[in-house]
């Protein structure tokens, strides 16, 4: 077990929400057991993103360095990323645990219960995809897909019945075509749109593909 880091430091409303957000969607996680490192990454293109995550977060000094380009393995594949890493800190040791059941990241209802608009915006600005096609006003077709395929089906569970009794949408939870990891999708288009209806206030400009602009 290493030495306790001296380093600790607050969050605001905002910054916590971006934070579990993030979390829930491309974040992680790295616990020696009493401090805990966030971590973070994006694609190139998505430069300005990972830019926007690091001017809200950095005024708590959580960040020795900004954003910078790591090679990432990921499926046998290697590709650049933005990377995205904070100092140890025991302040981040309580998300680890709350995120972290026995090494494996998961999704329960405390964590669900402290997100919010935000929160919300920056795990669709991660992990959510909206699928647009169709002839014209009348004949428009939306599908809004949240890739949540690193958690099991019980989380699955969680996280729909989550979503109806918090926002009145309902999730259905679909197989990957491999049929070994699932994922959460809309395909009403007034959930759809309900759904952007809560997210779009937080949504920044170089997301705007999320909001199908």
């Amino acid at each position: 077990m290493g030495n306790v880091s001296k380093f600790t430091f607050q969050l605001d409303g905002e910054q916590e929400q971006a934070l579990l957000g993030t979390l829930f969607g491309d974040g992680g996680m790295e616990s020696t057991g009493v401090n805990s490192r966030f971590t973070t990454n994006c694609r190139l293109l998505d430069r300005d993103y990972i830019w926007w995550k690091h001017e809200l977060l950095s005024p708590t000094g959580m960040f020795k360095r900004p954003p910078f380009k790591k090679l990432h393995h990921k499926y046998g594949k290697e590709f650049w990323v933005w990377q995205l890493i904070s100092r140890a800190s025991p302040t981040l040791l309580p998300y680890s645990k709350q995120f972290y059941l026995d090494g494996t990241k998961r999704i329960t209802r405390e964590v669900l219960e402290r997100l919010f608009s935000l929160g919300l915006a920056v795990w669709y600005m991660d992990d959510g995809c909206l699928s647009i096609w169709g002839d014209g006003p009348g004949y428009m077709h939306k599908k809004l897909r949240l890739s949540t395929q690193g958690f099991p089906y019980e989380d699955h569970l969680l996280m729909r019945d989550w979503f109806i009794s918090r926002y009145d949408i309902k999730f259905k939870i679909y197989q990957t075509h491999h049929r070994r990891t699932f994922y959460l999708c809309l395909d009403k288009l007034h959930e759809v749109e309900r759904f952007l209806g809560i997210v779009s206030p937080y949504i920044v400009s170089c997301m705007l593909r999320k909001l199908g602009i």
